[in-house]
Protein backbone atom coordinates (compact mmCIF):
# COMPACT_ATOMS: atom_id res chain seq x y z
CA UNK A 1 0.00 0.00 0.00
CA UNK A 2 1.29 3.45 -0.88
CA UNK A 3 2.19 5.65 2.04
CA UNK A 4 0.39 8.97 2.49
CA UNK A 5 2.06 12.03 3.92
CA UNK A 6 0.45 14.48 6.31
CA UNK A 7 1.63 17.15 8.71
CA UNK A 8 1.41 16.76 12.47
CA UNK A 9 2.11 19.32 15.17
CA UNK A 10 3.86 17.74 18.14
CA UNK A 11 4.91 19.24 21.44
CA UNK A 12 8.62 20.10 21.51
CA UNK A 13 9.27 17.83 24.49
CA UNK A 14 7.86 14.85 22.61
CA UNK A 15 9.95 15.70 19.54
CA UNK A 16 13.09 15.79 21.69
CA UNK A 17 12.23 12.40 23.20
CA UNK A 18 11.54 11.01 19.75
CA UNK A 19 14.81 12.35 18.38
CA UNK A 20 16.65 10.86 21.36
CA UNK A 21 15.10 7.45 20.58
CA UNK A 22 16.18 7.78 16.94
CA UNK A 23 19.70 8.87 17.87
CA UNK A 24 20.11 5.98 20.31
CA UNK A 25 18.92 3.49 17.69
CA UNK A 26 15.77 2.45 19.52
CA UNK A 27 13.76 3.41 16.43
CA UNK A 28 14.93 3.74 12.83
CA UNK A 29 13.51 7.21 12.24
CA UNK A 30 10.70 9.55 13.27
CA UNK A 31 8.36 8.30 10.59
CA UNK A 32 8.70 4.64 11.54
CA UNK A 33 8.35 5.46 15.23
CA UNK A 34 5.14 7.41 14.65
CA UNK A 35 3.72 4.73 12.31
CA UNK A 36 4.38 2.04 14.91
CA UNK A 37 2.96 4.12 17.76
CA UNK A 38 -0.14 5.04 15.76
CA UNK A 39 -0.68 1.44 14.71
CA UNK A 40 -0.45 0.21 18.31
CA UNK A 41 -2.79 2.98 19.47
CA UNK A 42 -5.40 2.12 16.84
CA UNK A 43 -5.28 -1.57 17.82
CA UNK A 44 -5.78 -0.49 21.44
CA UNK A 45 -8.79 1.65 20.44
CA UNK A 46 -10.34 -1.28 18.57
CA UNK A 47 -9.72 -3.61 21.51
CA UNK A 48 -11.28 -1.14 23.93
CA UNK A 49 -14.31 -0.76 21.65
CA UNK A 50 -14.77 -4.54 21.61
CA UNK A 51 -14.44 -4.65 25.41
CA UNK A 52 -17.09 -1.93 25.78
CA UNK A 53 -19.46 -3.85 23.52
CA UNK A 54 -18.85 -7.07 25.46
CA UNK A 55 -19.71 -5.30 28.70
CA UNK A 56 -23.15 -4.58 27.23
CA UNK A 57 -23.85 -8.30 26.91
CA UNK A 58 -25.96 -10.08 29.49
CA UNK A 59 -24.17 -13.34 30.42
CA UNK A 60 -27.42 -15.09 31.41
CA UNK A 61 -29.08 -14.22 28.11
CA UNK A 62 -26.00 -15.26 26.13
CA UNK A 63 -25.80 -18.58 28.00
CA UNK A 64 -29.50 -19.22 27.39
CA UNK A 65 -29.12 -18.53 23.67
CA UNK A 66 -26.06 -20.79 23.48
CA UNK A 67 -27.91 -23.59 25.27
CA UNK A 68 -30.93 -23.15 23.02
CA UNK A 69 -28.70 -23.38 19.95
CA UNK A 70 -26.82 -26.43 21.20
CA UNK A 71 -30.10 -28.22 21.97
CA UNK A 72 -31.40 -27.52 18.47
CA UNK A 73 -28.24 -28.93 16.89
CA UNK A 74 -28.18 -32.26 18.73
CA UNK A 75 -29.16 -34.04 15.54
CA UNK A 76 -27.80 -32.55 12.37
CA UNK A 77 -29.53 -33.44 9.12
CA UNK A 78 -27.80 -36.02 6.94
CA UNK A 79 -26.41 -34.76 3.65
Amino acid sequence: MAAKKFAVSIDEILVKKLDKAVKSGIVKNRSNALKEALSEYLVKLETEAIKRECLKLNPKEERAMANEFSESTDSWPQY
